[in-house]
């Protein structure tokens, strides 16, 4: 069934071919989701003090005032 959606999907402007791979997919939404956490955790250290739980984040981000 999604072989023959793929086809149509080639022929059809705006639908996208669906991916069957399901390792590819599960390691895609897996990477999504750590960069996702990522990008919070640094805005929560960028933003506050606090955050900065160790000399080498108090040292990177502690008083250059660059990110404040």
């Amino acid at each position: 069934m999604t072989s023959r959606y793929n086809e149509v999907a080639n022929l059809v402007p705006g639908w996208n071919k669906v991916n069957v791979d399901l390792d590819e997919y599960v390691t895609a939404k897996a990477l999504n989701g750590l960069f996702l956490k990522i990008a919070e955790q640094e805005k929560e250290i960028r933003t506050d003090p606090v955050a900065r739980v160790n000399d080498i984040l108090q040292r990177v981000f502690g008083n250059s005032g660059y990110f404040n």
